[in-house]
């Protein structure tokens, strides 16, 4: 069963739904989907899809909610990225899902490792662009989960001006101990890097460009597993994409789960950051809160608009009145394979670590 969030802050006495100055959003739209290209600078176009409310006004204004990563938009991601997508155009935002240059139907030479500079000062560029659209408000958020968690933490550090808030899942900024490469030292490069390696050889959906001039650039890229393995250890390579936590000043709501790798992440931004933070975490693995293989579920999607609603429409929903943290404390159980939801009870923090916590020697 996937509970409201909002019941979960009920049961907490903390502020809900009800006690807000303004409701979420309603889904007040239709939902109409555009694909179209994003010019960069150095003249590479990156494919973007548009998830817009249909049935606005000629004159209505709307912000923009931007993923990016290079997991094929035009096929792989596409039913979940609607799913997902579709919520919150329901509700007046136009979301954009972009690939990284080089990666399914954008074009360009794949970038030479994973958040490279390239891909950042793209990120840039697509912030700019959706910020100058006719149909926008001037207001960019960013979110994501995973990959696009980790780059919607790296724009955050930049702090571009049209960068209003962000809301990233399952994200890290320690790339080389809480990401997939080098969890806690030891080499995890598998399946997933192989896949990475290959997949720039596989152009945009439906239509596959066979021709040289397209696939050359592509096939002839260094594979990253190579360049990984040249740093096992610590260092500048895995430290250069990323800034600290302290330079954050853009509003940052995040999700993580106990059993994901990158839960680390957000004690420390607790800890280190000085901008408004939202933090939510649960008991789930590498996934939504909604769709997880263990739980409880929760329905965070309408948090997720109050969140959007106050940072980017404006609206006073009551959010810088919540806690900074609500976390799922899980309780022993007996090991049991068959298990779908944990014992365990929610619980809320204004500060990390709490004023109760102590440390213990083992």
């Amino acid at each position: 069963m996937i509970r409201p969030l909002a019941s979960v802050l009920v049961l907490l006495a903390t502020v809900t739904m009800a006690d807000a100055v303004e409701p979420p959003s309603p889904p007040t739209y239709g939902v109409r989907m555009e694909n179209t290209w994003i010019p960069m600078k150095d003249g590479v176009r990156l494919a973007v899809t548009l998830y817009m409310p249909h049935g606005a006004k000629p004159d209505e204004k709307f912000p923009a909610i931007l993923e990016y990563n290079p997991y094929r938009k035009d096929d792989a991601m596409a039913a979940g990225d609607y799913a997902l997508y579709s919520y919150f155009a329901h509700r007046g935002y136009v979301c954009a899902r972009v690939d990284i240059r080089g990666f399914g139907t954008s074009e360009g030479v794949p970038t030479d490792r994973e958040y490279s500079e390239q891909e950042q000062i793209d990120g840039l560029q697509i912030i700019t662009w959706l910020a100058h659209q006719s149909w926008s408000n001037g207001n960019v958020g960013m979110m994501g989960i995973s990959w696009s968690g980790f780059n919607s933490l790296q724009m955050a550090m930049r702090n571009p001006p049209e960068l209003k808030a962000i809301l990233a899942v399952d994200a890290t900024a320690e790339l080389f101990h809480d990401d997939i490469h080098y969890i806690d030292g030891m080499v995890h490069i598998d399946e997933w890097e192989l896949n990475m390696d290959m997949a720039p050889g596989m152009t945009g959906a439906p239509d596959y460009t066979l021709d040289e001039k397209v696939l050359d650039p592509r096939f002839d890229a260094p594979p990253w597993t190579l360049l990984y393995f040249k740093h096992q250890h610590d260092g500048p390579f895995w430290r250069s994409p990323v800034r600290p936590y302290s330079e954050i000043k853009v509003p940052s709501f995040l999700i993580g789960g106990l059993q994901d790798g990158y839960r680390d992440s957000i004690p420390d931004m607790l800890m280190q950051t000085k901008a408004p933070i939202k933090a939510l975490v649960g008991p789930w693995n590498h996934t939504y809160p909604h769709n997880g293989d263990f739980g409880p579920l929760i329905e965070w999607r309408e948090e997720a608009v109050r969140w959007w609603d106050y940072w980017l429409k404006g609206r006073d929903t009551g959010v810088l009145n919540d806690p900074r943290l609500l976390i799922y404390v899980q309780h022993w159980h007996s090991p049991d394979v068959t298990l779908k939801s944990g014992p365990g009870e929610w619980r809320h923090e204004d500060s990390w670590p709490p004023p109760e916590a102590r440390n213990s020697t083992l």
